[in-house]
């Protein structure tokens, strides 16, 4: 595959093959690489975005680490707490039929489980192992998803806890929620944004 080829080259190679891959990657819309030799690298400059880059990936090791520590935290300290009469529901959750705790206990557990396919993909691609670095791509992909699972398990586990008073569990659910719309919104304006000024 010569993404993997060119990657490896560019974190183990010579300096005289870093430079000729720079070059290729600026000349694009000609010949067989039309989008450059690694699609997107036309916008890339080595040296002044190493450093950028590695900030990048340590801020969402930094986010995926604290959202695995949150929802970890989450799925041990269930909203509405736990039986306590002795008996074969003992230490089981009071709110276990409710469907919003259903719901909780999923979107927790998704987002636990993409929070940590991102550290491990941070992981894997740290220690060097060329072949794991594809997965530095996902990263990002992960932890956002992640990220949406996390709020919407907050959403539904402050529903599934404030049911009995739906006017607050409402607008509770409306200002987390809120955070949808207005992150697709900045979202658009960021690729519009992007789009306008051009490679």
């Amino acid at each position: 595959m010569i993404v993997s080829t060119v990657q490896d080259i560019l974190a183990y190679g010579s300096a005289e093959l870093k430079q000729e891959i720079q070059e290729l990657s600026e000349v694009v819309d000609v010949g067989p690489f039309r989008r450059g030799v690694i699609p997107g690298l036309s916008r890339w400059k080595f040296e002044e975005n190493v450093s950028k880059w590695e900030k990048r990936n340590y801020s969402l090791m930094v986010v995926s680490v604290l959202i695995a520590t949150v929802t970890f935290a989450a799925a041990f300290t269930m909203p509405g707490g736990y039986q306590n009469e002795e008996g074969t529901q003992q230490g089981t959750s009071v709110l276990i039929r409710n469907a919003a705790f259903q719901a909780f206990v999923i979107t927790d557990a998704i987002a636990m489980m993409f929070s940590l396919s991102a550290i491990f993909a941070h992981i894997f691609v740290s220690i060097g192992a060329s072949t794991f670095f594809p997965l530095i791509n996902y990263s990002p992909r992960f932890t956002l998803i992640s990220m949406v699972a996390m709020i919407l398990a907050f959403v539904t586990g402050t529903y599934a806890v404030l049911a009995p008073s739906s006017g607050l569990a409402i607008a509770t659910c409306t200002i987390c929620l809120s955070f949808f719309p207005s992150t697709i919104y900045l979202f658009y304006k960021m690729v519009k944004d992007w789009a306008e000024s051009g490679p």
